[in-house]
Parts: structure tokens; sequence; C-alpha cells
């Protein structure tokens, strides 16, 4: 799991979320698995030492950050053909930014 908020974002635009997010109290949990909720308890566990967590919470939103994952597509389309190319988080994972210059890029090398 990743260990802070935001990875990769526009620092700027970041730094506008996080500090409104914190300025309304909300609180902000990286490297933390969700094992249960009750009606004003949330239950977790830390992912680095498997610690036990319990927070109080009205209110749980989860942001979670993806994995690239290549999936049975991909096998079967590289093993019937010759030239298949794999781009944006099916490749790594990524913000827009990056998926749009591996786009062009590939796109390019075709030419």
């Amino acid at each position: 799991m990743i260990d802070e908020i935001g990875k990769g974002s526009q620092a700027s635009a970041l730094y506008d979320v996080t500090s409104k997010l914190a300025k309304a109290g909300v609180g902000m949990e990286t490297r933390r698995k969700l094992v249960g909720v009750s009606k004003d308890e949330v239950y977790l566990q830390n992912t680095f030492n498997n610690e036990k967590i319990v927070k109080e919470a009205d209110y749980i939103v989860l942001a979670l950050g993806i994995s690239p994952k290549r999936d049975q597509l991909i096998t079967d389309l590289e093993n019937e053909f010759e030239n298949v190319i794999v781009i944006g988080d099916s490749q790594k994972a990524g913000n827009v930014r990056e998926a749009v210059k591996a786009g062009f890029d590939r796109a390019y090398t075709l030419a």
C-alpha cells in the first residue's frame, strides 16, 4: 500500500484539497486496511506492523490506490498477435498526464 497521500499528483492541487480536508477536521490514513465498520467506529489494521486500530467516525470515505494488473485479456492478445502494446495502468499505475504521454509515445513509434 502507498504510504503517502496523492503520490504523483500535482503539488498545488494536492495541497489545496488536503489543506481543506484538514481544516474541516477530516482524518486521513495511509497504510491501513479496512477490517470493519460499526455504527460509530471504524476498525483498521496497520499494514506495516499489523497493529489493530479503532477510530470513531461519522462517515468513511475510501480512496484506494491501484496497482497495475495484467489481466487475461492482455495475455490472450499477446498469445494471438505479434505486436501488442500495453499502455496506461495496464503497464504501470499513474496519472492522466502519464497515460496520455505513454499513448502518444507508443503511437509515434508505429508511424
